[in-house]
C-alpha cells in the first residue's frame, strides 16, 4: 500500500495532533452523516479505533451496540459499497480483544480456540471480526483484526475498562499511593506496551498482501497480539527494583468475577501467528527481563 496523501482523523473530542497533510474531524461514529463525510471521497485504509470497552458496554448494551456493532457494520458497508462501485478496495484494521475469549479460560489460547465470550464487548467485537472474515473471503476488503491485551501503564480513565487494574497496579503503587488490587498475587495476566500496540498496528496496517496471507490464507483474519504473559507477584516483584516499598502500598481484595475473567490467562501461550508475522514483542525488545520492561514502562508514563 502506498504512502497516503491525506490523514483522516476523527473522535469524540477534539485532539492536539496537526498537520498539513491532516484532516480532524469530531463527532459520533455512529452518525450517518459523519460517516458520508469520511467516505466523500474513495478511502485506502481504515484504522478502526472506537469503541465501548468492557464494563460501560457491559452496563449500557445499546451503547455498546450503537458503537461497537453498528457504527462498525455500516461503515464496512460504505467501504464494500466503494468496492462495488470503483474496484478500490479498502485495507481495514481494527483494534479487537482478547475480550473474545470467555470463561473458564484454556489452558493454551490460539486464535483457533472456540470463542465463546462472556462479555457484551467480547461479543460484540467477535461479531465484527467475523464479518470482517466474510467480506475478505469475498474479496470485498482487506481485513485484519488485532487481539490486544491490556496496554499499560494508562492514565486514570473513567472509560469502564474493567482490565484497568492493569495499569492501576503498575501506576498507583510506582506513584507513592495505596493501591487495593482486585485480583490476587498469583493472578495471571497479559499486557503489552502502548507503544508495542501501535508499533503492531501499524505493521497490520502497512504489511504488504503477500506476508499476510503467507501466514493468513485459511485462518481468519485476526490475530492475538504478541503480549507479556506474566503474573501479579512477577510484576510486584520487578516494581520493588523501582521502589522497595512497592510491596507494602499494594493490598489484596479479590474479586472473583473479575479474577476469572481478567486474572486466568494461561502463561505458556506462545503467540504463533503474530510472531510469524513479525509483529513487535516486548518479550523479545526486553530480553525475557520483566524487570527492565516495568522500568520502560515507568519511563513511558512519566514522560
Amino acid at each position: 500500500m502506498s504512502t497516503p496523501t491525506k490523514l483522516i482523523l476523527t473522535d469524540t473530542l477534539e485532539g492536539k495532533y496537526q498537520h498539513p497533510q491532516c484532516t480532524c474531524i469530531i463527532g459520533d461514529l455512529s452518525d450517518p452523516q459523519l460517516q458520508s463525510t469520511l467516505f466523500e471521497n474513495p478511502i485506502d485504509a481504515v484504522m478502526h479505533l472506537a469503541g465501548i470497552v468492557s464494563g460501560r458496554a457491559e452496563e449500557d448494551w445499546s451503547l455498546g451496540q450503537r458503537v461497537n456493532v453498528q457504527a462498525s457494520m455500516d461503515l464496512l458497508h460504505r467501504c464494500r459499497q466503494q468496492w462495488l462501485m470503483h474496484q478500490h478496495k479498502v485495507r481495514w484494521v481494527m483494534s479487537s480483544s482478547i475480550a473474545v475469549y470467555g470463561v473458564p479460560l484454556p489452558s493454551q489460547i490460539t486464535e483457533e480456540t472456540y470463542s465463546t465470550p462472556s462479555l457484551s464487548y467480547g461479543v460484540q467485537k467477535r461479531m465484527i471480526e467475523m464479518m470482517l472474515n466474510d467480506l475478505s473471503r469475498r474479496g470485498e476488503i482487506d481485513a485484519r483484526a488485532l487481539r490486544l491485551s491490556g496496554v499499560v501503564i494508562r492514565p486514570p480513565l473513567h472509560n469502564g475498562a474493567l482490565s484497568g487494574f492493569n495499569s492501576d497496579l503498575l501506576r498507583e503503587p510506582l506513584s507513592g499511593r495505596n493501591y487495593v488490587c482486585p485480583v490476587s498475587k498469583e493472578a495471571s495476566i497479559w499486557i503489552m506496551s502502548m507503544q508495542t500496540a501501535i508499533d503492531q498496528l501499524l505493521q497490520l496496517l502497512w504489511m504488504d498482501a503477500e506476508q499476510w496471507l503467507g501466514v493468513m490464507s485459511g485462518h481468519g483474519c485476526w490475530v492475538n497480539a504478541p503480549s507479556w504473559t506474566v503474573t501479579v507477584a512477577q510484576l510486584v516483584q520487578a516494581m520493588t527494583h523501582i521502589d522497595s516499598n512497592i510491596a507494602s502500598r499494594i493490598h489484596y481484595q479479590v474479586q472473583n468475577g473479575l479474577q476469572q475473567q481478567f486474572g486466568a490467562w494461561p502463561l505458556q501461550t506462545q503467540f504463533k501467528r503474530g510472531i510469524a508475522l513479525g509483529l513487535k514483542d516486548d518479550r523479545n525488545i526486553h530480553h525475557q527481563d520483566v524487570t527492565s520492561f516495568v522500568h520502560y514502562l515507568w519511563q513511558q508514563y512519566q514522560n
